[in-house]
């Protein structure tokens, strides 16, 4: 290739400011998916992480709902997608905001290149936003999205309920609890909920414990409180089942990483029966104990 080739080959002005956006943007998911992927997060705390990664997105692109259908947006002032819009003054403010090669490189352009770029922009930061809007950690039964919104799982969570919204949480699982669980044990999670509940009025120690936790409490740190450790196990694992999301890509492979372990040839077997005996043997004295 000849030197002048190379040349005609650069990218755009206008390629380098999107570059600085999406840096923009994916440092802030970056975090978002790190804090996701972590052991002990639960469910509600990933609700709440993606919420958080929604509303730092709209705050500092200045993303905002649009109004009525009774007072229509004006396109030549507004990026508009998905009920949401960005004003193209907000948009340039934004740009600039990265740094000074972003900003003057943006009031090189042409004003209708300019004004392509902003759109560009525009159209990146609303579709990202729309689509964590839609996200939704909790599902139903067939996949879709529960609208019966987060159970609490934490300890000091169960204090806001009363004993018949306990019934109900157990309720609407005992389908699932009646495959593993007997009714007696079944039984016990209302029992011991009422239980936690008087302790907390009768030990003031223990509502000193309970009120230092946060909804960013991990699930084992606030079920290890001493003063409630192993007093409510039914209870502690109902909530567990609630809390616990899926595994990940990166829990999974940490959990091959730990164990020293690749699998052979047999890999694309649906079930490996033999790297699941691998595992167990692994872990035999933990098993021994259960």
């Amino acid at each position: 290739m000849e030197p002048s080739d190379r040349f005609d080959q650069l990218p755009t002005p206008a390629f380098w400011i999107l570059i600085s956006v999406i840096s923009e943007i994916s440092a802030h998911v970056s975090e978002c998916v790190e804090s996701l992927q972590g052991r002990q997060v639960t469910l509600q705390q990933q609700s709440a992480t993606v919420q958080s990664l929604l509303n730092s997105l709209q705050r500092f692109a200045f993303v905002e709902l649009t109004p009525d259908e009774a007072v229509v947006p004006v396109l030549q002032e507004f990026v508009v997608n998905g009920g949401r819009q960005v004003s193209y003054n907000d948009l340039t403010g934004f740009i600039q905001d990265q740094g000074i090669f972003a900003s003057q490189t943006l009031s090189a352009l042409e004003p209708e290149e300019r004004t392509e770029v902003l759109y560009a922009v525009g159209e990146i930061l609303l579709s990202i936003v729309n689509g964590l809007s839609s996200i939704e950690a909790l599902r139903d039964e067939v996949n879709n999205a529960s609208i019966e919104g987060m159970p609490p799982c934490l300890s000091h969570e169960l204090l806001a309920l009363k004993p018949r919204d306990v019934v109900q949480l157990v309720l609407n699982f005992h389908d699932r609890l009646s495959a593993s669980w007997n009714q007696n044990a079944i039984d016990l999670i209302v029992d011991q909920h009422k239980k936690l509940l008087n302790a907390v009025i009768k030990e003031p120690r223990l509502q000193t414990a309970l009120a230092r936790h946060s909804e960013q409490t991990d699930f084992s740190e606030a079920w290890n409180t001493p003063s409630i450790k192993d007093r409510f196990p039914e209870l502690m694992e109902f909530c567990g089942g609630l809390a616990s999301p899926f595994p990940n890509t990166a829990t999974v492979e940490s959990d091959f990483s730990v164990l020293k372990r690749e699998k052979d040839l047999h890999r694309s077997n649906l079930t490996p029966f033999s790297l699941e005996g691998i595992i167990h043997c692994r872990q035999i004295r933990t098993l021994l104990k259960i």
